[in-house]
């Protein structure tokens, strides 16, 4: 099976599987090296209120992937969860210039520049 595959029904059976299961998946994923699986994974552990894995995986999406809209976007939720208003803002910002639409609108409505 080949990654494509494999993330995908990776993503596919997410919504159905156990927490714990799904982080394993992804664990396996993640050892072929590619930004969706941390990203995923990222992703998963927000929705589980757990921020700072959130934002470890993030941080290694954007590492191989540095104009991953989403993934900075995210981050900055976790980060906004975490308290850390000043790299939220900045992690929205980045993902408004690569052009995600969410984050631009979010932005606007705040009344700020990017």
């Amino acid at each position: 099976m080949g990654i494509r595959t494999f993330i995908d029904k990776l993503l596919n059976s997410t919504s159905q599987a156990k927490p714990l299961q799904t982080m394993k998946d992804y664990d396996r994923a993640i050892e072929l090296k590619d930004a969706m699986a941390y990203f995923s994974r990222g992703t998963a552990y927000g929705e589980l209120g757990n921020y700072r894995e959130a934002i470890k995986d993030f941080d290694k999406t954007i590492e191989i992937n540095p104009k991953h809209a989403d993934a900075y976007y995210n981050q900055g939720i976790a980060y906004h969860h975490l308290g850390n208003k000043e790299q939220a803002l900045s992690d929205y910002k980045t993902a408004a210039r690569l052009g995600l639409k969410t984050a631009q609108d979010y932005l606007r409505k705040q009344r700020i520049e990017w």
